[in-house]
């Protein structure tokens, strides 16, 4: 159920009507992208896209495994990839709304059991379109 501070319950269904109206407009054909994404395309919600790169003992430990792991059974509706770099670090590149991308974002400062995440430089910026059909993890 979504919960907006402020509204109240008659204003509360104004905005879901609206929101069902307006969503999906600009969405592609189904075949283009992976159902699972469908509803990031929507007038109504911003979308950002936040880039990571993840220093400390965060490769040959599972990160970039871990990463994908949790977007996809936290069901986080995010589209973006994950990499190694060549210094050691990993790059999360992730596209979607503030909340999901937040969840990502919390996960990756602490990264699975064996990781030890040192630093987490973070850009954030907003986007108009999708670059990505889905999350993905990229080999070397």
């Amino acid at each position: 159920m979504d919960v907006l501070v402020g509204f109240n319950a008659g204003e509360m269904d104004q905005f879901r009507t609206s929101h069902v109206a307006n969503c999906n407009s600009k969405a592609p054909a189904l075949g283009e992208i992976n159902l699972r994404y469908y509803s990031l395309f929507c007038q109504n919600r911003p979308m950002l896209q936040m880039t990571l790169i993840i220093k400390g003992k965060v490769q040959k430990v599972g990160f970039r495994y871990s990463v994908v792991d949790h977007v996809l059974t936290k069901n986080l509706r995010i589209v973006g990839s994950v990499r190694n770099l060549p210094d050691g670090s990993v790059k999360v590149i992730a596209q979607g709304d503030i909340e999901a991308l937040k969840d990502l974002h919390r996960f990756c400062t602490k990264g699975p059991p064996h990781a030890e995440v040192r630093e987490v430089q973070e850009e954030l910026v907003p986007i108009t379109k999708l670059e990505y059909s889905d999350f993905n993890l990229l080999t070397d």
